[in-house]
């Protein structure tokens, strides 16, 4: 099971908040019983500017066409739609995401320590999302292989799909 994990800035935090949060996070790395095992895994994801574009479109159908100062406003709204474009298909611009990865052949067990571990990261004031959803599993296992690829692809797949495109060719 994977759980995707938040980041802070520990610097800006007191030495009293600082060592709280590293005791959780040492409880939380080291909660596992004899025979589990944990990996943390990083992945650099693309950040999908899809919304920011349309953010940015629906605005640009409220601004006039006439006056000098629309026009202005035309043109750097129309600048950033097509700087954001770019970003999103040609020039991807990544950021790290985190991951812990708990492996237990018992279900059960393996909720017990996944939702533990959970409970000790938001004690350090860290987001915490286990990954249930089949998309969203898949996705990561498709970071896990390869980079080159677009997660949109993965909208609206079914769950056998979505384990046929994971599969690495």
């Amino acid at each position: 099971r994977a759980i995707r994990v938040g980041s802070k800035t520990f610097a800006l935090e007191t030495e009293y908040a600082q060592e709280k949060d590293i005791e959780c996070l040492a409880r939380a790395l080291t909660c596992l019983d004899t025979g589990k095992v944990m990996d943390i895994v990083k992945i650099d994801r693309p950040i999908i500017f899809d919304d920011f574009i349309k953010d940015l479109k629906d605005k640009l159908k409220t601004v006039g066409k006439k006056s000098k100062t629309n026009r202005i406003r035309r043109a750097i709204l129309e600048s950033r739609i097509a700087q954001l474009e770019s970003m999103n298909l040609q020039d991807p611009v990544y950021r790290a995401e985190y991951y812990i990865v708990i492996y237990d052949g018992i279900k059960k067990e393996l909720d017990r320590v996944t939702t533990q571990i959970c409970s000790y990261l938001r004690n350090a004031e860290l987001e915490c999302e286990i990954l249930d959803n089949p998309r969203d599993v898949a996705v990561f296992l498709k970071y896990c292989n390869e980079r080159s690829f677009d997660e949109r692809e993965s909208v609206g797949k079914t769950a056998e799909e979505l384990l046929a495109w994971v599969k690495p060719k």
